[in-house]
């Protein structure tokens, strides 16, 4: 059961996060100052008042002396479904980070081993390739999980890296998407996007930007799961075209 109720500050308790951190005093100042002119979105909290969705929020509230917020307030929420809840809130933000991601597909992933990559995608209306490359950070080194959470690495960099399997290859590779020499000397990230033309006998030419082939497989999928998805709904390619471009700056 959900309802809407105003809940003052200190009656609220921070739950588990998604983000590794809520953001700089300065960030929270700013969100708080909006706060404090007019909420636009209710945290999401339980009947005890332990914030499911909206630590940052909550946060920034308290910063600026805000006293009471709006919460929807969700009755008898198994942790199973808290955690599901909460990576469903946070997945599609285009603020979030993607090792922060990563970490809240985890979560959700730890809490029952029998969920698939598949099931977890429905589950968060994610697609399944992106759920899997999510998910690979894990089956890299912790040094190449450091990096990744400190933003040097995106998805598909530690997604080529657990591919390795060898501890050195993932340590070398590692050391060559951060600039080469030491990993971590070099803190400025080189990533080497190439265009792959493919042309077909039917004519047609197929151009996709990435830096590795697996990468690209993994975007073609994607990219034509899109399309079926837009030839079901009767869209012209203008309009799809714009339709996709929405949907990736929403990410």
């Amino acid at each position: 059961m959900l309802t809407l109720q105003r809940w003052a500050c200190d009656k609220l308790s921070h739950g588990p996060n998604a983000r590794s951190h809520l953001g700089s005093d300065e960030e929270l100042g700013l969100l708080g100052d909006s706060l404090a002119l007019g909420q636009q979105d209710p945290l999401h909290i339980t009947a005890e008042g332990q914030v499911i969705d909206g630590n940052r929020r909550l946060a920034a509230a308290r910063l600026r002396g805000v006293e009471t917020l709006d919460c929807i307030v969700i009755d008898d929420l198994p942790e199973a479904e808290r955690i599901a809840y909460q990576v469903i809130s946070v997945v599609h933000r285009k603020d979030i980070a993607p090792s922060d991601r990563a970490s809240a597909i985890r979560d959700m992933k730890l809490l029952d081993a029998r969920l698939t990559n598949k099931a977890i995608a429905e589950r968060i209306k994610l697609d399944a390739s992106s759920v899997t490359i999510d998910l690979s950070l894990f089956d890299t080194l912790p040094e190449v999980q450091e990096a990744a959470k400190a933003g040097l690495l995106g998805p598909s960099q530690w997604y080529r890296i657990a591919k390795l399997k060898d501890p050195e290859a993932q340590r070398c590779q590692l050391a060559m998407m951060l600039g080469g020499g030491k990993a971590g000397r070099d803190k400025t990230p080189v990533v080497r996007n190439s265009k792959l033309r493919v042309p077909l006998p039917s004519g047609a030419l197929i151009t996709v930007t990435s830096d590795s082939l697996e990468d690209a497989v993994e975007s073609l999928k994607e990219a034509i799961k899109a399309m079926n998805s837009a030839i079901a709904k009767g869209l012209e390619p203008s309009t799809a075209q714009k339709y996709w471009a929405d949907v990736a700056k929403a990410r």
